[in-house]
């Protein structure tokens, strides 16, 4: 049998070390890509600083990670153990003067009522709602209603952001003592900047607590809103493939170490709806 000479095998050695090298390089890069997805795409934005007085100022949370899409007693009471907070997306009907609870308004006879009646046995828990459909017509009603709600589980009174694309009807809330938080979409089309001017001075002029979105839109949110409290939602978080869920466990640490970055919602699968 013939063996390799000593410069063979030298030169094998080092051609498997640099393919080892390789691999890790790209792997690495790969992690980091799927880590930063939601950050450093290019485009430097930058925007007039202004002042920011909310009328309700924002807790410091102990565990900034909440649930995302809480839409059922069985979800909540599932992960009521493991979260500190929870994010439940709510329709106002003013025929039931009830909230539903679901994300696209569908009737799986679950309302706000039966989903307090679960969260309020945790204590220190907090309550993210997305009033999908806030309008001028409903507010006065919606609050009313919120405010039944907090009477009957008093323990949660303190605990609930109520979140919303309608800047001029949450000041309702916000007047009432309720913590209340803008769901930013960055505008589109040509005049966009313009548009996301106006967006930023009504903001400011509103007093709102917070300012919420998509992690996607993570780099306008901080230039636009930079002495805001931001809360995000990470849509990514959801995907169970062991890389990504490495990824997710690391962005969320790099996140909640930024000051003004106070919640982070996550996925889970287990009786999403």
């Amino acid at each position: 049998m013939h063996l390799p000479s000593p410069e063979t095998k030298k030169y094998i050695l080092i051609c498997t070390a640099l393919l080892f090298l390789i691999i890790l390089a790209s792997g690495i890069i790969s992690l980091y890509q799927k880590v930063m997805y939601y950050t450093g795409k290019g485009e430097a934005y930058s925007f007039p600083q202004r002042i920011y007085e909310p009328k309700q100022p924002l807790a410091e949370f102990e565990d900034g990670i909440w649930l995302h899409r809480v839409n059922s007693t069985e979800r909540a009471e599932y992960y009521l153990s493991e979260y500190a907070g929870f994010e439940i997306d709510i329709w106002y009907d003013s025929k039931k003067n009830a909230f539903n609870v679901d994300h696209d308004n569908r009737d799986y006879n679950t309302s706000l009522h039966d989903m307090f009646s679960v969260l309020a046995n945790k204590a220190d828990v907090y309550i993210w709602l997305d009033f999908k459909n806030l309008n001028n017509e409903n507010k006065g009603a919606g609050l009313a209603r919120l405010n039944g709600l907090m009477s009957e589980f008093p323990s949660l009174k303190n605990h609930i952001i109520v979140e919303s694309p309608q800047i001029r009807e949450l000041e309702v809330f916000h007047n009432q003592g309720i913590i209340t938080s803008f769901y930013f979409t960055p505008p589109s089309g040509p005049d966009w900047r313009e548009a996301m001017g106006e967006l930023q001075k009504q903001f400011y002029n509103s007093g709102i607590t917070a300012v919420s979105s998509d992690l996607v839109n993570y780099d306008l949110a901080k230039a636009a809103f930079s002495n805001v409290p931001l809360l995000f939602w990470d849509m990514r978080s959801y995907d169970r493939k062991i890389s990504r869920l490495i990824a997710a466990h690391i962005r969320r640490n790099i996140l909640l170490h930024e000051p003004n970055i106070k919640v982070l919602l996550v996925g889970e699968t287990e009786l999403a709806r």
